[in-house]
C-alpha cells in the first residue's frame, strides 16, 4: 500500500510540473482570415492565454519563434501567414502550453478547432511535437 501511495504522489507531482495543459472540446480555438493575409486567432473561456508563440518559418533555415503577448484579449493576429507561416501554440497564464496530441493517446482531450489543424510534423529529440496550423 505504501508503494502505491508513493507512485500516486509521484504521478501527481509530475502532472503538476507538466509543461502542457489540456482543455476539453467545450473550448473553441478558431482561425479566420482578415482579408489582408493575416490570421485572427481567437479562443473561448475558460482558456486563459498569456502569449502565442508564432513559429515563423519553423523548420526552415532562419526560422524563429515570435512570442506575442496577449494581455486580457481573447484573440491575437498572426501577421502575413503566407510569408511567415501559420504554425503556433498557445501559452496559458500558468506558463503551460496547450497540449496537442501527437502520440495517439486516446485519453487526451483537446479543444474544438475551427480553421485550424494539429500539425505533428516537427520533432524535438526524436519526439513529435504538436503545433496548431492555420488551414
Amino acid at each position: 500500500m505504501k508503494k502505491l501511495f508513493v507512485l500516486v504522489a509521484l504521478a501527481a507531482a509530475f502532472s503538476a510540473q507538466a509543461a502542457t495543459q489540456q482543455f476539453n472540446p467545450s473550448v473553441v480555438v478558431s482561425a479566420t482570415m482578415d482579408g489582408k493575409g493575416n490570421a485572427v486567432i481567437a479562443w473561448t473561456d475558460p482558456m486563459q492565454v498569456k502569449a502565442i508563440e508564432h513559429y515563423v518559418g519553423h523548420g526552415k533555415k532562419g526560422g524563429f519563434v515570435n512570442t506575442i503577448p496577449v494581455g486580457s484579449a481573447k484573440q491575437v493576429v498572426l501577421k502575413d501567414i503566407a510569408k511567415n507561416g501559420g504554425r503556433f501554440n498557445l501559452v496559458g497564464t500558468n506558463g503551460k502550453y496547450l497540449h496537442l496530441e501527437c502520440g495517439g493517446n486516446p485519453n487526451t482531450v483537446m479543444p474544438t478547432f475551427k480553421g485550424l489543424g494539429n500539425d505533428c510534423s516537427f520533432e524535438v529529440n526524436g519526439q513529435k511535437v504538436g503545433a496548431l496550423v492555420v488551414q
